[in-house]
């Protein structure tokens, strides 16, 4: 049910309140431009001022929105308004003929989308405290903190997501294999919702980043934003680590019980997403020993040629390690470590385009990477990096920025390298 306030005054003031997620109140502002302030509470978390402005402009109307934390008076700006960021809805959806549609129907129209599942759990209490400055490092946590994911599957629930015999044939031949559904729509919003807010500049939690940057890119022109450490700070981006889609078949791939190494997000925007240029994973990951690491790639949108999708090149496992060219510059440096016969190889790269959800796992010494996005949307991926439980430090610098050193020739373990999955 939605009910709404008069709508006499230039601005108001309205009780927004969350009940299982099923009772709000929002503020109707018919008419021309205004500015409402309503203020949000749940229970255990600081209230929330959210202002919202509505207006018409040749023949369309829209919202925006901006909220402020309460307390203290210390502010987050550039938070969206949590229908937008929590659940992917619309809110700032323009629509054709403001007459036909009040504000009031237009709210409940943005409300009957939203997912009953996550409006209704607790977890979602997680994400609204990562923006009210109470985020914790949930490196702490080892296991999910939520039920959005698959985590406790036993083994027979497993077989679902086993890669078959042709895969891991594919796998050894090719260094990369097309792997399971690994999110479903649900958890795909949710993932996005995340990384909207971690994309913003300041949020609660940004000193647990291992990496961050807003853009990667060499060039102006266009944008990479590319981050390690997101399992620290938000629900889904730590969750998704146990999830039995992602642990069954990389076990599989590495023969054996798994390790977290870490993650990445990666995020080319639309019109102007940046390039990721031709590498191996192992050349940055050689302060670890054996090499025995996996790489799973997950999209958060259909990823194609026309907005970035990953290119392999089949069989480039087999090369020796080569020496770095740069992550986001060149596209073409890469020749210039490459004898002919790699080169003759290395130009029959192949395309691997997924669906939003779908996965593609690929081994260290693989050579893969990704152009531009050219098209009207984001094209935007997860990253998890895992490594064969035994794997050891070959470093006496730390692994990872911030976090402690791991003495040379001892195995990862611990608060920053948790174990996944053991099938045994």
């Amino acid at each position: 049910m939605v009910t709404f306030a008069g709508d006499t005054a230039e601005t108001k003031k309205a009780s927004v309140t969350v009940l299982s997620g099923k009772t709000l109140a929002f503020l109707s502002a018919p008419g021309r431009a205004r500015t409402y302030n309503l203020r949000f509470r749940r229970p255990t978390l600081y209230p929330i001022e959210l202002r919202v402005r509505f207006c018409t402009l040749k023949g369309l109307e829209g919202l925006s929105a901006r909220a402020d934390r309460f307390r203290a008076g210390r502010s987050l700006s550039k938070l969206w308004w949590l229908a937008t960021d929590i659940f992917s809805v619309p809110f700032f959806r323009l629509y054709e003929n403001p007459r036909s549609r009040t504000l009031p129907e237009y709210f409940d129209s943005v409300l009957s989308t939203l997912p009953p599942k996550i409006s209704a759990t607790a977890n979602l209490s997680r994400i609204f405290a990562m923006h009210h400055g109470a985020a914790k490092d949930l490196s702490l946590k080892h296991g999910p903190i939520s039920d959005l994911f698959d985590c406790d599957a036993s083994t027979e629930q497993r077989q679902q997501w086993r890669l078959s015999e042709e895969q891991l044939q594919f796998f050894q031949e090719n260094g990369y294999v097309p792997g399971p559904q690994i999110l479903n729509a649900r958890q795909i919003d949710h993932l996005r919702a995340e990384l909207a807010m971690l994309s913003e500049p300041g949020h609660p939690g940004s000193e647990f980043w291992y990496e961050y940057n807003s853009n990667e890119s060499k060039d102006p022109s266009l944008v990479l934003f590319h981050a390690l450490g997101a399992w620290r700070i938000a629900m889904g981006m730590h969750d998704i680590l146990w999830s039995a889609p992602f642990t069954t078949p990389a076990s599989q791939l590495l023969g054996g019980p798994i390790r977290f190494w870490h993650d990445q997000l990666f995020c080319k925007p639309a019109m102007h997403g940046g390039v990721v240029a031709w590498h191996q994973d192992y050349s940055y990951w050689t302060r670890t020993k054996p090499l025995a690491h996996l790489t799973c790639w997950i999209g958060l949108d259909d990823s194609t040629v026309d907005n970035g999708c990953l290119h392999y090149v089949p069989g480039s496992h087999h090369w020796n390690l080569l020496p770095i060219t740069g992550l986001a510059g060149d596209m073409n440096a890469i020749q210039g470590v490459l004898n002919e016969e790699q080169w003759a190889q290395f130009n029959k790269h192949v395309p691997v385009e997924l669906k939003a959800g779908q996965c593609v796992f690929h081994h260290p010494l693989t050579i893969h990477g990704s152009f531009e996005n050219r098209t009207p949307n984001p094209r935007r991926a997860v990253v998890l990096n895992v490594i064969l439980d035994g794997v050891k430090s070959d470093s006496d610098k730390p692994l990872l920025e911030g976090v402690p050193v791991v003495p040379p020739g001892t195995p990862l373990q611990g608060q920053f390298f948790p174990m996944l999955y053991d099938p045994r």
